[in-house]
């Protein structure tokens, strides 16, 4: 961390005790005689931002719809490591949709769950602003490289927006995803089109 972020956000949050803050700053001075008493290697793990791995050339208003106990599902891999954060769902603009999603990998069990009601928006996306809504783990969740993970979502609610001219292959921020089709996609969703417009992720190192 640098000395500005230090003074600016980790003072005002009050964490650390006076004494905590004065050998901190002469450790940024180069004045301190004594071990600071917090690990001074970088951590482990991922670093920078959360990117957004699109999967759909285009995205069309109110063309899919849900019924009944049909899911909807896509299948990808990775060619690196990757932290997965959750993923973007589509929608209709001021509707709300029920939701139950789960991510597993190929010949396993549940990897993670999520369930509720969420509220459709405006988000933005590469090729043009859709309405939807960002469904983000409690827990992330680490995907291999070279490993099938499966999302597969139950959905209620009015017609949404849906995906049409989908690529297999797309290469986000040093990685390549590769999507496949979901063998109980029974809504259809599929790498072509439908579901899941954005993937939500970090990169490990």
């Amino acid at each position: 961390m640098k000395q500005d972020e230090f003074a600016n956000i980790v003072i005002d949050s009050k964490i650390l005790t006076p004494e905590e803050i004065i050998a901190f700053f002469k450790y940024y001075s180069s004045a301190l005689n004594s071990p600071l008493g917090f690990l001074e290697s970088a951590r482990s793990g991922f670093h920078g931002n959360i990117h957004r791995c699109g999967r759909f050339e285009q995205l069309q208003e109110n063309k899919w719809n849900y019924g009944s106990g049909h899911e909807d599902g896509i299948n990808f891999t990775v060619d690196k490591d990757i932290i997965l954060h959750g993923l973007c769902l589509l929608g209709k603009e001021n509707n709300d949709y029920s939701v139950t999603l789960t991510i597993k990998q190929t010949g396993s069990v549940v990897l993670a769950s999520k369930g509720g009601t969420f509220s459709s928006k405006l988000l933005q996306h590469a090729n043009g602003n859709y309405y939807g809504f960002e469904l983000l783990f409690d827990s992330t969740i680490v995907c291999k490289k070279n490993t099938t993970y499966e999302i597969e979502a139950l959905i209620s609610g009015p017609r949404s927006w849906r995906g049409s001219d989908g690529l297999g292959t797309v290469v986000c921020s040093g990685v390549t995803f590769l999507f496949t089709d979901n063998a109980n996609s029974s809504n259809l969703t599929s790498v072509r089109a439908g579901q899941f417009p954005e993937i939500l992720f970090s990169v490990l190192t």
